[in-house]
């Protein structure tokens, strides 16, 4: 197919440009208004994201044009670049909010932050299961720290006031490579400790103690088990000590 008499496009992204192209007002007719009013609103949008005021017809939105046709052919990464700064900061804060807990979270979460007080109907319940949750999650930390630390290449400190562990492993340099292995043997997914600001050359990971109490040993058999593996056959022959 040629859109408007335009060569045949060879690309996944064909079907956008072909898309841009066809809604242009000299490609529709007055009865299709409809069409047209989808090409006004693409010429608005392209203004805000590129924070750039254009006539619909003139020779600065042909060429804006051009190059997103190019783009969403060749390369989409290069868009971000005619993106106007502040729109792309826009773009993200309204994303962001989408972390923040719904009304129903939020209720929740107050009468959380708002304990029962003594007196009340549903006092020794909230001391009885509080306590109860609290005693587990310490039973889980000292499970997971004391299997890390039962590593040679492995210390963690333990786990205080928080749901996470974030052990130091000891790695060799071949090993570094192939240390995405850990989700695909065990299913026990972690997050790099590079986003959390580790200095270069040491590497961490982060996890949560949050599973079961009952499935903790499982997990913590299974991580260490394929640590041993995994040393064995990338390790060296110097020993990594957990110091």
């Amino acid at each position: 197919m040629k859109p408007n008499g335009k060569s045949p496009m060879n690309s996944d992204n064909d079907e956008k440009v072909m898309f841009f192209r066809d809604v242009t007002p000299e490609s529709t007719s007055n009865e299709d208004g409809e069409k047209e009013d989808v090409y006004q609103f693409g010429v608005i949008l392209l203004q805000i994201i590129t924070g750039k005021v254009m006539a619909a017809a003139s020779s600065e939105l042909g060429s804006l044009k051009l190059q997103l046709e190019n783009g969403l052919r060749e390369e989409p990464s290069v868009l971000r670049s005619l993106a106007d700064p502040s729109t792309i900061e826009e773009i993200y804060k309204v994303a962001s909010i989408a972390l923040s807990p719904n009304v129903s979270a939020q209720i929740f979460m107050g009468l959380m932050v708002s304990a029962p007080r003594p007196g009340d109907i549903s006092y020794d319940q909230f001391v009885r299961e509080s306590k109860g949750i609290l005693e587990s999650l310490r039973r889980r930390a000292r499970i997971m720290t004391d299997g890390f630390n039962s590593c040679k290449n492995v210390v963690c400190n333990f786990t205080e006031g928080a749901m996470y562990s974030f052990p130091q492993i000891k790695l060799p340099p071949k090993a570094i490579q192939a240390a995405k292995q850990l989700l695909e043997a065990t299913g026990i997914s972690t997050v790099p400790g590079s986003g959390f600001g580790q200095k270069e050359g040491v590497f961490h990971l982060r996890t949560t103690i949050l599973p079961a109490e009952e499935e903790m040993p499982e997990i913590m058999e299974s991580f260490m088990k394929f640590n041993d593996e995994f040393m064995s056959q990338y390790g060296d022959n110097f020993g990594y000590s957990r110091m």
